[in-house]
């Protein structure tokens, strides 16, 4: 199988409202790549809750790789923690707009965007080994 490269997965930091200038991006990059999973996946209960709101709904596929990448020679200060990302189908538990404006800060950019609810994709810390 020859895995198709996704997209640049990059955590920022992410504020609501007034944006802080101080605000600096954190934590891991990394490549993604779209999977074709070996064996049935039973879905899964889950109950999630982030700062936009709480969720209850499914987990019901795996879709994604994601692999900690060093950029630009930056380094990787994890290499051992990988993520798997699901598709997922929430519906929200708790009040919550149907989209959220926010600021994310990054070494890319700044940059306002609207999240737009509910989720899609849960992402889990994994570990992986080649067979």
């Amino acid at each position: 199988m020859t895995s198709q490269l996704k997209t640049l997965f990059f955590a920022a930091a992410l504020t609501t409202g007034a944006f802080a200038s101080s605000a600096h991006a954190f934590g891991e990059h990394y490549l993604c790549y779209n999977i074709d999973p070996h064996g049935a996946f039973k879905e899964i209960p889950v109950k999630l809750k982030d700062q936009f709101a709480g969720y209850k709904g499914l987990v019901i596929r795996p879709v994604s790789l994601c692999n900690p990448v060093d950029k630009n020679g930056e380094g990787i200060r994890e290499p051992e923690v990988h993520l798997v990302c699901y598709e997922i189908k929430a519906e929200p538990v708790t009040k919550t707009k149907p989209a959220i404006d926010v600021m994310t800060s990054n070494q890319f950019r700044e940059q306002s965007m609207t999240a737009v609810l509910p989720p899609h994709t849960l992402c889990v810390p994994s570990k992986k080994e080649h067979l």
